[in-house]
């Protein structure tokens, strides 16, 4: 068998050896290292290990790029794009958001009184679901006209507490910048969206480096036309 029918084939059986326990990241190792012994996997043959940035994936990845001197380690490239979103620096946004994700996390009955008011259902929030707190404020800035009425009416209910007054007072201190950052979490949307795009085991591979190209070219002139920021500029305007 030729050696790229046989790489090929290795590489098929690799990734669809399955794990059947849960494993830190030198047992994982370990499992790799063997099943690719088993296959005849060449360590000289592995071009690149590719992972999310998950610590276990991490100890695995730096153990095999020791037995494997042609590889590169390259992460996952929507878990990189979906920590972009921790280097926004949105002050106000975020001191509202800890007391509206305590809200929903907890309180059925403010996701209740939300679905009357709006007729939308209120959008969650995890910690293993990417852009989910993105998706959050798009939620917030899609609604923001009644936003004070609803946390208006938590207050009016009892609903909340400390939480609710958080909030009431951030909306009454700070509205107008609350407003904003969330208008400029809406205008980075592109990083959200390529993120789903890319998301997958098949091709997407494939379209990475023209999704990654087409945010840097719009990251170089971000600012220059109020076209870039539709949102920001909309309020601005106003």
């Amino acid at each position: 068998m030729p050696i790229s029918q046989r790489s090929a084939t290795a590489f098929y059986v690799l990734v669809r050896s399955k794990v059947e326990r849960h494993m830190d990241g030198v047992g994982l190792f370990r499992h790799i290292s063997r099943t690719m012994r088993k296959v005849n996997l060449e360590p000289d043959w592995v071009v690149g290990i590719t992972r999310d940035s998950c610590s276990t994936n991490g100890v695995a990845c730096q153990k095999l790029l020791d037995l494997c001197p042609n590889a590169v380690d390259m992460l996952c490239v929507s878990h990189t794009l979906q920590h972009t979103g921790e280097h926004m620096e949105l002050a106000v946004l975020e001191d509202f958001l800890t007391p509206w994700l305590t809200l929903i996390s907890h309180t059925q009955i403010a996701r209740t009184l939300w679905f009357d008011m709006m007729h939308v259902t209120m959008k969650g929030y995890s910690k293993i679901r990417r852009w989910s707190r993105w998706e959050v404020m798009k939620q917030l800035a899609e609604n923001f006209g009644d936003l004070q009425r609803f946390v208006a009416k938590l207050e009016e209910c009892g609903i909340g507490d400390a939480t609710t007054k958080a909030m009431a007072r951030i909306i009454r201190t700070q509205g107008r910048q609350l407003q904003l950052e969330l208008a400029l979490a809406m205008d980075v949307e592109v990083l959200c969206t390529t993120t789903y795009k890319l998301e997958g085991d098949g091709l997407e591979i494939l379209l990475v480096y023209e999704a990654l190209e087409s945010i840097r070219r719009r990251g170089r002139t971000m600012g220059e036309e109020a076209s870039d920021l539709p949102n920001i500029a909309s309020l601005l305007r106003a």
